[in-house]
């Protein structure tokens, strides 16, 4: 089986750069001809504004990128990956022209909502029926808090999705059971498989329960949407029990005041975050958006840490099976306190069942033989037999 695998990078290194890479190593691995094809929003970035427009809508140079990486590699199908914003329109006409069978990785919910997260100042948004008709998301700056920018980011989703009707993909794949609900409306009757990021197996060593240092850690963006302000309040209700916060973002000044029992630790590398959340009880995840996977409740699995979330977008996924108690329903500080309480209180040997549910659970859900094996199942319902 040969795969092309077409991707845009963003500008800014995040989860996508990893997720991507993780996926097309784990199919070489598995003996599956991978060739991995990237593109770069810099040279748009750097452009003018009458440029951008053309670079988004009629996007020449991802035709000719695309069209040439068929030419010399001929895959028996294309994965696109991100296509958002140097490919898009001009790749999906490629893979038209030249008849390839091809699947859709969607990591976020841009095909609906121009700024891809369905929020707005906050809150949840869900006025735009879709991209390519975001009428109310330009009015509102949706796209970088910019009307122009917004109207670009309109006219690439108009483009691609003209292009996308006349060559479909044979199936798109998502994150969580949540984003197949939220992206129903835009997927056109395409087959939707549920299909996780990898996460890879950690090579932290789990400690006994009695030897870890915090009740609770959060990781993450110190933002509003992340909820880190959240934890100072569970942390207000159990005195007894000490709290640690890791990263940087927007509310770090504000968190400066935090209760003596919250140690900041700032930002940490990624070997240090699994480091602290193994050395947790659990983990707090109160994001307060539909996130669509939820890395960092998978990365606690991982592991041996409970993670505790709320019931919104892809995080009740993450901890489906184990113990009903990590899934709160709202954000009632009294009761995450009291989950993690319970928590705090098994004896070591409760604990550690526990702490082997949870390595189990990533292992069989997030590993990457497991869903390396997962993609060319999928691979494999598209190929013609």
């Amino acid at each position: 089986m040969k795969v092309l695998m077409i991707h845009n990078d963003y500008l800014e290194l995040g989860g996508e750069y990893f997720s991507v890479r993780s996926e097309a190593e784990g199919l070489r691995a598995a003996g599956v001809d991978v060739e991995l094809l990237l593109a770069s929003n810099s040279q748009i970035a750097e452009s003018n504004l009458w440029q951008k427009v053309t670079a988004l809508t009629l996007q020449r140079d991802a035709y000719g990128l695309v069209s040439d990486a068929i030419d010399r590699y001929k895959p028996d199908l294309v994965h696109a990956q991100n296509l958002f914003p140097a490919l898009g329109a001009g790749a999906i006409r490629a893979l038209a022209d030249a008849g390839i069978p091809w699947v859709r990785t969607l990591r976020n919910y841009r095909l609906a909502c121009i700024g891809g997260d369905f929020r707005l100042d906050g809150d949840d948004c869900y006025l735009c029926e879709s991209s390519a008709r975001a009428h109310a998301g330009v009015r509102r700056r949706c796209y970088r808090d910019s009307r122009t920018q917004s109207i670009g980011a309109v006219a690439y989703a108009r483009a691609e999705r003209r292009a996308s009707a006349s060559h479909q993909p044979s199936a798109y794949l998502v994150l969580s059971r949540w984003m197949v609900s939220a992206l129903q409306p835009v997927l056109d009757g395409v087959t939707v498989h549920v299909h996780p990021n990898i996460v890879p197996t950690a090579s932290v060593a789990p400690a006994p329960k009695s030897e870890r240092r915090f009740a609770a850690a959060f990781v993450g963006r110190l933002a509003s949407n992340k909820g880190p302000d959240f934890v100072i309040e569970v942390a207000a209700l159990r005195p007894d029990l000490q709290f640690a916060i890791a990263g940087s973002g927007p509310l770090a000044k504000q968190l400066e005041t935090a209760r003596p029992n919250v140690k900041l630790l700032g930002e940490i590398s990624h070997p240090e975050a699994l480091k602290l959340m193994a050395n947790s009880v659990a983990t707090l995840v109160p994001s307060r958006w539909d996130e669509p996977f939820g890395r960092v409740a998978a990365e606690a699995l991982s592991v041996g840490t409970c993670p505790i979330v709320l019931a919104r977008g892809g995080l009740p996924d993450i901890v489906d099976g184990l113990d009903d108690s990590l899934v709160q329903a709202s954000l009632d500080p009294r009761q995450w306190a009291e989950s993690l309480g319970t928590l705090c209180s098994l004896t070591d040997a409760r604990y550690s069942r526990l702490t082997e549910a949870c390595i189990r659970v990533a292992s069989e859900r997030y590993s990457a033989s497991a869903l390396t094996a997962s993609l060319i199942r999928i691979y494999e319902t598209v190929l013609p037999r």
